[in-house]
């Protein structure tokens, strides 16, 4: 008989008397006696070594299950703890300020855009458009639009030669006046310098009727 058959007789057999008087008579097992026995029988160290999985995972799941939790809640506080009211109020006034800031040097990049406009006599109502997130930018864009403003000039110069066999300075705009191109819905670049040209009165009149 081996190990398993002696260890299956046992358990199915604990209750009876003769196998707890044999229990009970037998010599005490110590330590080393079972590192013996588990160096010599291939099953037996089977049999520990299940006993040990079982123990280990047994120990691992109630370690998830009430240890690790707690372990990551004390983690995610330290990591990004709760802010007071006063800090969340220091926030508050921080955004404040940088919210002043930028309104500010927008303010100030609008003035830099409406004296570069007036330099190169370019229309103070569109710079809003060409404001950038710095002077250098502010002005690159602005000289775009200077390149695209003189360009629209010269076709619109062009166009009247041709409608009025070179006679730019005789006006044909007194008529009725059918879009404005300085509104929002029929901003027309071209139109805006010919209506400088033509008829400078006109054009005032009608870029004060685009900002109402």
């Amino acid at each position: 008989m081996d190990f398993e058959q002696v260890k299956a007789y046992l358990e199915s057999n604990r209750d009876s008397t003769e196998v707890q008087n044999l229990l009970s008579g037998m010599v005490k097992i110590t330590l080393d006696d079972v590192k013996r026995l588990a160096a010599q029988d291939e099953a037996v160290s089977k049999w520990i070594q299940s006993e040990k999985d079982s123990h280990f995972s047994k120990g691992l799941a109630t370690w998830k299950e009430k240890t690790m939790p707690e372990l990551i809640d004390q983690e995610i506080k330290q990591r990004y703890p709760e802010k007071t009211p006063e800090q969340l109020e220091l926030d508050t006034l921080r955004r404040e300020v940088e919210q002043m800031r930028r309104d500010k040097e927008r303010e100030s990049l609008r003035l830099v855009a409406k004296d570069y406009a007036l330099e190169k006599k370019l229309p103070a109502n569109l710079v809003d458009f060409f404001v950038g997130e710095n002077e250098e930018g502010t002005k690159s864009n602005l000289e775009s639009f200077e390149k695209a403003w003189s360009e629209a000039v010269k076709g619109a110069v062009g166009e009247t030669f041709k409608q009025h066999s070179r006679e730019p300075h005789k006006s044909t705009s007194t008529g009725t006046q059918t879009s404005n191109p300085w509104k929002k819905e029929t901003f027309n670049l071209t139109k805006q310098a010919q209506l400088l040209k033509e008829n400078p009165e006109l054009a005032k009149t009608l870029q004060a009727q685009a900002k109402n």
